[in-house]
């Protein structure tokens, strides 16, 4: 079951291929803004940029970023999440 309710995704939908590429680019921003974090101490674009943040950050990132590459169901799921 899918947290849309659904037993199964449309695998055919027009628009996978759209939010796997914008799935991967949030999580190429998640992973870059996890980097800087730890490099500049203090705020990064205002937003605080503590320890536990920045390592919060490249694993969601990565995630994400495995997930488009992985494509078919787990990345709408995981984008969905």
């Amino acid at each position: 079951m899918s947290m849309f309710g659904l037993r199964t995704l449309p695998v055919n939908h027009r628009l996978h291929p759209v939010y796997r590429v914008l799935g991967a680019v949030v999580g190429l921003l998640l992973v870059v803004f996890g980097v800087v974090g730890f490099v500049v101490s203090g705020d990064v674009l205002g937003a605080p940029a503590s320890t536990p943040f920045c390592v919060i950050c490249l694993v969601a990132g990565a995630i994400m970023i495995l997930a488009a590459v992985q494509g078919r169901n787990a990345a709408a799921e995981i984008n969905a999440y």
